[in-house]
């Protein structure tokens, strides 16, 4: 898919920062302007002038669509170029290695929690390095979240974050709902009204 994608600088401070703004044709269908982040956010996706934005200090060119992210698609400290070792070393040894295809493995990270079944991170590793991260379960008293959303908060703060939602689809196996933000590599679950689930990963189409 083309992409329109622009940078935009601002003034943070006595500091220079960077802004990546990256639209879908859908999107660009419609003009994109400028509007200053919130105060103190960086490396975290917001919808800002009628796009998804990255507000990161990375000034590398991005090529597609996630690499525009990519100083924003992590959750907590686990990003999408981390190595199993470096996972690892921040969350511990994992609770469950699974073999999910040639060169694929996923590997469950149990996190703390008020109730008997604990939310867990659920990360893939594609040929030794990151490739998806999976928060999953109840809300936790730990650190993680994307871009500001945390598993339990209200579902309206999933638009109020990263704006208008690009489709939505019935998840059976739990009676959720998955919020899509294609093209972007963004999925949220939401039960309850609340968020339950939230997945990154590598766009690699």
């Amino acid at each position: 898919m083309e992409e329109t994608v622009s940078r935009v600088e601002y003034l943070l401070g006595w500091m220079t920062a960077t802004i990546f703004l990256t639209t879908s044709l859908a999107q660009a269908q419609h003009p994109v302007t400028y509007q200053a982040p919130p105060p103190g956010v960086m490396n975290e996706v917001r919808y800002l002038g009628g796009a998804l934005v990255c507000i990161s200090r990375d000034q590398s060119k991005p090529t597609s669509t996630d690499q525009a992210l990519a100083p924003c698609l992590h959750i907590g400290a686990i990003t999408l170029v981390q190595s199993a070792e470096e996972v690892d070393g921040i969350l511990g040894k994992p609770w469950k290695v699974i073999d999910v295809a040639k060169k694929t493995t996923m590997r469950v990270y149990p996190l703390r929690g008020d109730r008997e079944e604990k939310p867990y991170l659920a990360v893939t590793f594609k040929s030794g390095r990151v490739d998806s991260i999976q928060l999953s379960g109840d809300a936790t008293p730990d650190s993680f979240s994307f871009s500001s959303l945390r598993l339990g908060d209200s579902a309206d703060r999933i638009t109020e974050i990263l704006g208008p939602v690009a489709a939505t689809s019935e998840v059976k196996d739990n009676e959720s709902t998955l919020v899509s933000y294609q093209p972007f590599p963004i999925s949220i679950e939401v039960k309850d009204k609340k968020i339950v689930s939230i997945k990154i990963w590598h766009d690699r189409e």
